[in-house]
């Protein structure tokens, strides 16, 4: 499955795969809590992921993001 994520998202999309909570990727991102779930949900209905690490590492892993974090 092809999966288009924005620059971003794939941003979002590292840093929860490495173990950060959305409110340690907002300080890292600079940007509000809120706006990092945005993204997640936003990650999350593009790659039909429910359940949050788990899920995201093995996808992010697998997909064509899967570089040098």
């Amino acid at each position: 499955m092809e999966v288009e994520l924005s620059p971003k998202e794939i941003q979002v999309a590292r840093l929860l795969a490495k173990g950060l909570s959305h409110q340690e990727v907002a300080d890292k991102i600079h940007r509000s809590k809120r706006t990092v779930e945005s993204h997640v949900r936003s990650i999350y209905d593009k790659t039909s992921i429910k359940r949050r690490l788990g899920a995201l590492t093995l996808w992010f892993i697998q997909s064509p993001y899967n570089i040098a974090v």
